[in-house]
């Protein structure tokens, strides 16, 4: 044996015996291992969740709510029980995640909300302190103009509902602005724009998952969506500056132009745009097309959930009357929990620290956690425990809402902790209000393909089978 090789072993034992002697002073024992069949890079489990999410689910119901697995050479945690959720997300800074995403999106997106710990983080957070109040952040007429856009292209097979996001993020509305010679001069093709910047959202996310082999991703294909999204937003981000208005307040206008009164380093403006656009992009039509799919599936419910809309919610709707409790709420929140929207968090510890429980033979011991494990929060398999759900916790049953009363950290679509996604009350409301305005015109709904859903990964998850339906006015 080599002398550089034998040096690698031995300290690769010393620092295994390490970590074994803190765990047992701590109390602490090992979760679960997941059962490879790939036992050298641990493929099967590493891409198999990834592009499989309800395979997690599967292999939580054989090992328990948290097991150990790896992918390469990087340990990683899994869990879906609450009390380690909250120990990882529940604000901490144990835990972090621009070790696990930065390298993957910094040449896309730098560093942001969604990349970046401590000070970085906290800068950026700070920026949008007051662009998300609710004055800010519903504009009704915005939204009855994209509905209305959206109905002329009734039938609809799912992709997209609509994209209001522009209008908040850039000041303009892309549906009223699609489409047309003139506008595509001046400001840019939006169509293409939308195509690249999901590409590059793809490859971000790929590049996440394949973690130390992310170099195997395209070189070409991965500049090529990065450079056109950034010539895009640099555009309006140049347009915004060229009208710079001094004003003491934020409330009013998009975010980009609330971003420059805060800050002239472009850049960053161009960074921060991109991090909420993906935030932002995706949730709300993946929300709807989730909620039509499993409605035109569930014709009765969607009978009912259509008369009690026309009976309690006046013609034009008001924040409260979105708001208020009833079957439009429950029918979002069961879309939500089968289909998440984001069904995987994932952190990487900062330090060496430990998980409350899932450890040992019972699995109610605490697990060490050495710093630099990834853990993965698997809201899909939590968001279906039939112990909290109750039976059935597979079916579509919005009325199970007029029962159970999840903890905040079981139900927790949008995140939680200072993490949290800081448009869920943009999400919620937009989903309501386009939900009102489709039961209003239409009288039935049917599903015209018997597929499943297929989870589809990004940063976000679809259904890679689409949402295809027809609708009746009469």
């Amino acid at each position: 044996m080599s002398p550089p090789f034998s040096s690698l072993v031995l300290g690769g034992v010393t620092c295994l015996l390490y970590y074994r002697l803190i765990a047992h002073q701590q109390g602490c024992e090992p979760p679960p291992n997941f059962r490879y069949k790939d036992p050298i890079f641990g493929l099967d489990c590493a891409l198999g969740t990834q592009f499989g999410i309800p395979s997690i689910a599967r292999h939580h119901s054989r090992y328990g709510k948290t097991f150990a697995s790896k992918f390469i050479l990087d340990a990683q945690i899994n869990t879906c029980d609450p009390q380690n959720i909250k120990a990882i997300i529940g604000g901490n800074k144990e835990w972090g995640v621009a070790p696990l995403r930065l390298p993957g999106m910094d040449l896309f997106c730098g560093e942001g909300t969604i990349t970046s710990d401590g000070p970085a983080w906290e800068h950026s957070r700070g920026l949008f302190k007051n662009m998300f109040r609710t004055s800010n952040i519903v504009h009704f007429p915005i939204l009855n103009l994209a509905t209305n856009e959206l109905f002329s292209h009734i039938p609809i097979d799912g992709s997209t509902f609509i994209h209001t996001a522009t209008q908040f993020l850039l000041g303009f509305n892309s549906l009223s602005r699609s489409g047309d010679p003139q506008n595509s001069r001046m400001y840019g093709d939006i169509g293409s724009f939308v195509r690249d910047f999901h590409d590059a959202m793809f490859y971000c996310g790929l590049r996440i998952i394949l973690g130390r082999l992310r170099i195997l991703v395209p070189r070409m294909k991965v500049e090529k969506a990065f450079k056109s999204s950034h010539e895009f937003l640099d555009f309006h981000i140049n347009e915004a500056f060229s009208e710079k208005i001094s004003t003491a307040s934020a409330d009013d206008g998009s975010l980009v132009q609330g971003l420059i009164r805060q800050t002239d380093d472009r850049i960053d403006v161009r960074n921060q745009t991109i991090q909420n656009l993906m935030a932002a992009s995706d949730t709300i039509s993946i929300l709807l097309s989730n909620t039509i799919f499993l409605l035109s599936r569930n014709p009765e419910i969607w009978k009912e959930l259509r008369r009690e809309i026309i009976s309690t919610i006046p013609q034009a709707p008001t924040v409260e009357s979105l708001n208020s409790p009833g079957l439009l709420r429950n029918v979002l929140f069961e879309a939500l929990r089968l289909y998440p929207v984001f069904p995987l968090l994932g952190r990487t510890s900062l330090v060496d620290t430990k998980l409350p429980t899932g450890g040992g033979p019972s699995g109610n011991s605490p697990i060490f956690v050495p710093a630099g494990t990834r853990a993965d929060t698997c809201f899909y398999a939590l968001f279906r425990d039939e112990a909290i759900f109750g039976p059935n916790a597979d079916e579509f049953n919005p009325k199970r809402w007029d029962t159970i009363k999840p903890d905040s950290w079981i139900f927790m679509p949008f995140g939680r902790g200072p993490r949290s996604c800081m448009g869920k009350e943009k999400a919620m409301l937009e989903a309501s209000y386009v939900m009102v305005r489709i039961a209003r015109k239409f009288e039935r709904i049917e599903s015209r393909d018997d597929r499943d859903y297929r989870a589809e990964m990004k940063l976000t998850c679809r259904n890679g089978n689409g949402c295809k339906v027809a609708l009746f006015e009469k």
